[in-house]
């Protein structure tokens, strides 16, 4: 929650993963250091790691 207050991130509270997304990145999920964009939907949409 204080990332979002902060402007410093986005919480994600129910981190499920889109079955679109290569087989690698579904086998660990969303990690720390994910970047990527919330679609309007509310999901993660994963671009890179930093």
């Amino acid at each position: 929650r204080i990332l979002l207050l902060e402007k410093l991130g986005y919480p994600l509270w129910y981190p499920d993963l889109d079955e679109n997304l290569p087989a690698t990145y579904r086998e660990h999920g969303v990690r720390i250091g994910d970047v990527g964009i919330i679609t309007e939907g509310g999901q993660f949409d994963f671009i890179f790691n930093v």
